[in-house]
């Protein structure tokens, strides 16, 4: 049951980090990089082709979100960006899922590849809450 904040940093098990949320948004900074964070999310599968998140906890915006352009710089570093399946690869995936695949093409870990997507899930539901 891997925890990810949006950082990328995990680690956490459940208590703590359910602990760190409901501490508050003054109080809700990764204990690694000490970064402010809106979300939490559980890793709920992985296999060779992908990984499955679930959003545990998520702060909605009532206005255009503060974060999302830290969230696009984020997925931009490097110029590396991958994004969540749309479920066109004729698997059974669905937004959260990581294509593995996309990998190949660049030379980045499954993790950090995870993390993109996953930074990627939470900036588009942000602008969904937004909108």
């Amino acid at each position: 049951n891997a925890l990810l904040l949006e950082c990328g940093h995990g680690g956490l098990c459940m208590e703590c980090a359910d602990a760190l949320w409901k501490a508050g948004p003054a109080q809700r900074h990764c204990p690694m990089c000490r970064k402010i964070f809106t979300g939490v999310m559980k890793i709920v599968s992985e296999t060779d082709t992908e990984a499955k998140v679930e959003m545990l906890h998520y702060a909605h915006a009532t206005q255009n979100p503060p974060r999302s352009n830290a969230v696009q710089r984020f997925l931009n570093r490097r110029n590396r960006t991958l994004l969540p399946s749309t479920g066109g690869g004729g698997g059974d995936s669905a937004p959260g899922d990581v294509p593995l695949q996309a990998l190949a093409a660049h030379p980045i870990t499954p993790r950090v590849a995870q993390q993109h997507a996953q930074a990627a899930v939470i900036g588009q539901m942000a602008q969904r809450e937004a909108a």
